[in-house]
């Protein structure tokens, strides 16, 4: 990942501060290919910042030393998350390579994803932000670019049972202590346009037991049920 625009890692020389450094991030990449058996990508964006472009030209360099195919976030780091993604890019990524190119930013709805694809002819698409709280976008996704056709958005019921999916792997994968912490900003995403739900989030974010969010989480579940029923 030569694309991760966030503080603490930058000044590290890691992550999008590569992007400044082509020779050592030609060093990684070739020195990483030669230790596995596995197909290896590498992921960046389109350069520092609007004066330093260097994504056309990393990408030739991952595919000289051996990667297998790059996703490219259309932004520049001082861009962050910010600003329209320019996929402009992505197609002259493409022609420029021969390997897998994945486009990424912007790709927010199943319209935007066949989008991508038509304009920039990339193989594939990479969906980051835009799923936090929406983890049933890429099945959307998936279903509208085979069939032509969206699927709706599940129900509140459906949503709700979703986060207790959720919720129990998190906790299987990161342990109570941690898991509960991951899950309180999982969950300001996924309660994002229902009712009372800034109100939630702050009693969410003082809970400290997994026994107490799954009961508040219930008493919140029926109240919105009834709203809804009345509906």
């Amino acid at each position: 990942n030569m694309g991760c625009p966030v503080p603490k890692v930058v000044k590290s020389g890691e992550g999008a501060a590569l992007l400044k450094n082509l020779p050592l991030a030609a060093e990684i990449i070739r020195k990483v290919v030669a230790s596995v058996t596995i197909p290896v990508t590498v992921k960046f964006r389109l350069g520092w910042d609007s004066n330093q472009i260097v994504a056309p030209e990393l990408a030739r360099i991952a595919e000289e030393q051996g990667a297998s195919g790059v996703t490219l976030h259309a932004r520049t780091r001082e861009q962050y998350y910010q600003g329209k993604a320019q996929w402009d890019y992505v197609a002259e990524v493409k022609r420029k390579v021969s390997i897998t190119v994945i486009g990424n930013g912007d790709v927010d709805s199943p319209e935007a994803a066949e989008a991508m694809m038509k304009e920039t002819g990339c193989d594939g698409i990479m969906i980051g932000q835009a799923a936090l709280g929406r983890p049933w976008l890429f099945g959307q996704v998936a279903h509208y670019l085979e069939n032509g056709t969206k699927l709706p958005d599940p129900s509140i019921r459906q949503k709700f049972e979703l986060i207790e999916k959720h919720l129990q792997l998190q906790l299987q994968y990161s342990g109570e202590h941690r898991g509960l912490l991951e899950m309180r900003k999982h969950l300001s995403w996924y309660l994002k346009g229902m009712p009372g739900a800034a109100k939630l989030r702050d009693k969410i974010n003082t809970l400290t037991t997994v026994e107490s969010l799954e009961k508040v989480l219930r008493e919140y579940e029926s109240s919105v049920f009834e709203i809804e029923e009345q509906l």
